[in-house]
């Protein structure tokens, strides 16, 4: 696993926070991420307004990643519902 976006990873992890054991990926999926950084504070206007991941294809085209699309909206849906 590496820290790099886009790829599954362990990222500030600590002993004293079980939420940090879980990887994350991409920029919204992971308990308390919100547009790439560990933030279970953020706003509903900052998770709504968050990037989503986007891969380069083969031919060089961008394509939105629809895990992390998936995993925004389930944020924005059921954080603040």
């Amino acid at each position: 696993m590496t820290s790099d976006f886009g790829r599954i990873s362990i990222r500030e992890f600590s002993i004293y926070s079980p939420s940090s054991w879980i990887p994350a990926a991409f920029y919204n999926c992971g308990p308390g991420y919100t547009n790439g950084v560990r933030n279970p504070a953020a706003t509903e206007e900052e998770a709504r307004n968050a990037q989503v991941y986007l891969f380069e294809n083969p031919d060089g085209e961008k394509v939105l990643s629809k895990l992390d699309f998936m995993c925004k909206v389930h944020d924005t849906e059921t954080a603040f519902a």
